[in-house]
């Protein structure tokens, strides 16, 4: 047996142990054109339409092709996304490069919504994709190109929705790997008289790989590639109102050696590395008035980034900011804060086209920004960014969307969105 599992390490294999309730959904040669113009899909518009119908170019991948890619985290479907790229930093891994357009160090171009409601957080308006399980993914709809008239602040260059299951088969799996790599999931459903639950989870370890570089300034060194990520969902549905509880957890090795070996993580390997923790909460109430469709929800989320940076406090006694002597041999940059967002929106059908408005109110509360600890949850050392923390920011908005068909191949969008910015309670 311990020969078994030896030889399975060595070439990389996994051992895996999957339960399912029901069979599997029929073969992907099966599915016609015709059923795949006919997917619906909710977020170009807001409200449900086929993918043939959509004003947007529009990409759907649901649970079923996400098992038969094999893939375990989401950052990896997006690799099969046209137009869609997956880059890495020394900051962090799975930056979104769409249409060509590349943020700096942060995910701040493409918008990603959990069930239609915005995933950046306070202090550096970013996403991670994996803050959702993958075994709770119902389907991801992609929009390549601009949806800031419904969504707002980094819908600018596309739009990841990442849609949760309501219901499916209840199954658990364990996995074991190369690099030691230990990994499970689970979906459990049930639903009791007209009150439906939920629950995903899934989280995979491992102790990553060497590799051997050389940085900017020509010294070589080995950094460790490293990704443990936690993370499950939880749901609860009562007729037209909705409650859904997540939370994340993400460590990684840094994925490059820049700025230099001897600050990013001074020579030592078990430096250099970075966690990411979110908790948010999704509100949800619908109901119908004959043509009329109306949604409120809340949603808050509290984030906390924290990304070891190797004796680059050293940069600070230079400047002066810290006494001589007093930076510490791996110092810590973090970034973290509370969004709270409210929305109420409505929407008319009249004929061939719809009218969506809506009102939105967003509050976020920065408590770090690139300050500097001596440890992970360690002690400030200094206040990077600035000096007066927390500080508010606040966003009053409103936006008119109409959409539809001029002819039987004809279709448009047109819209408007009205944004009113305000800091610590001043606009």
């Amino acid at each position: 047996m311990r020969k078994l599992l030896l030889i399975l390490m060595i070439f990389g294999l996994s051992v895996g142990l999957i339960y399912s309730q029901e069979k599997q959904a029929e073969d992907v040669e099966d599915i016609s054109l015709e059923d795949m113009l006919n997917v619906e899909v909710t977020t170009a518009t807001k409200s449900k339409v086929t993918i043939s119908e959509a004003p947007a170019i529009i990409s759907v991948i649901t649970a079923d092709q996400i098992e038969r890619l094999g893939v375990r985290k989401l950052s990896d479907v997006l690799n099969y996304v046209p137009g869609f790229t997956m880059v890495d930093s020394y900051w962090k891994p799975d930056i979104i490069v769409a249409r060509g357009v590349r943020p700096t160090l942060y995910n701040d171009k493409v918008l990603m919504l959990i069930n239609g409601i915005p995933a950046y957080d306070a202090a550096s308006m970013e996403f991670f994709l994996d803050t959702v399980p993958i075994d709770g993914v119902d389907k991801i709809e992609i929009i390549r190109g601009p949806g800031s008239t419904l969504y707002g602040t980094n819908a600018f260059a596309g739009v990841i929705n990442v849609i949760t299951k309501k219901e499916g088969s209840n199954h658990a799996r364990i996995g074991y790997g190369s690099f030691d790599t230990k990994e499970a999931g689970l979906f459990f459903n049930r639903k009791v008289g007209k009150v439906s639950f939920t629950f995903s989870a899934s989280m995979r370890d491992d102790t990553g790989f060497m590799k051997e570089a050389a940085d900017e300034a020509g010294i070589e060194g080995k950094n460790i590639y490293e990704r443990d990520i936690h993370s499950f969902f939880g749901s609860m549905s009562y007729e037209g109102f909705t409650v859904q509880v997540g939370h994340g957890y993400q460590r990684f090795g840094k994925f490059g050696p820049t700025p230099r070996f001897a600050f990013g993580n001074n020579f030592n390997t078990e430096s250099g590395k970075a966690t990411h923790l979110k908790s948010y909460i999704n509100i949800f109430y619908e109901k119908t008035f004959g043509k009329l469709d109306t949604k409120f929800t809340v949603h808050y989320d509290d984030t906390d980034k924290q990304s070891a940076i190797g004796t680059f406090g050293a940069i600070y006694e230079l400047l002066g900011v810290l006494e001589p002597g007093t930076a510490p041999d791996v110092a810590y940059y973090r970034f973290g804060g509370t969004c709270l967002l409210g929305e109420f929106q409505a929407q008319y059908g009249f004929k061939n086209h719809t009218l969506t408005a809506g009102v939105s109110f967003e509050k976020r509360e920065t408590k770090h920004l690139a300050d500097m600890y001596d440890d992970l949850n360690g002690n400030l050392l200094a206040s990077s960014s600035t000096q007066d923390l927390p500080f508010d920011t606040n966003d009053l908005g409103g936006y008119l969307q109409l959409d539809g068909k001029l002819t039987k191949q004809l279709g448009y969008i047109a819209g408007v969105r009205f944004t009113k910015l305000g800091i610590n309670d001043k606009w």
